[in-house]
C-alpha cells in the first residue's frame, strides 16, 4: 500500500469531504423526500376525511338518501302490514 494513502492528513481531509457530502447532498435529497411524503400524506388524509364524511352524510337519518330512504321503505311497510 502506498505510504501517502496512510498518511493522517490525507485521511482527515478525505473524511472531512465525505462529511461535507453527506451533509450538503444527501441531508437535500433526505428532506426532500420527506416533502414528497408528506404531500402524500396529506392528500390520504383528505381522502380518508371525505369517505368518513361519505359514510356519516349516509347514516344520517335526516338526509336524503342513505338511512333515511331505508327508514322511510321499513316504516311505509309497518304502515301497510298492520
Amino acid at each position: 500500500m502506498p505510504k501517502f494513502l496512510t498518511k493522517p492528513g490525507l485521511i482527515l481531509i478525505v473524511a472531512w469531504i465525505a462529511q461535507t457530502f453527506i451533509q450538503l447532498v444527501l441531508l437535500s435529497i433526505i428532506m426532500v423526500g420527506q416533502d414528497v411524503q408528506s404531500i402524500a400524506s396529506d392528500a390520504r388524509s383528505e381522502n380518508t376525511f371525505k369517505d368518513t364524511q361519505a359514510i356519516l352524510d349516509a347514516l344520517n337519518t335526516e338526509t336524503k338518501g342513505g338511512l333515511r330512504t331505508i327508514l322511510e321503505a321499513v316504516e311505509g311497510r309497518a304502515k301497510t302490514t298492520y
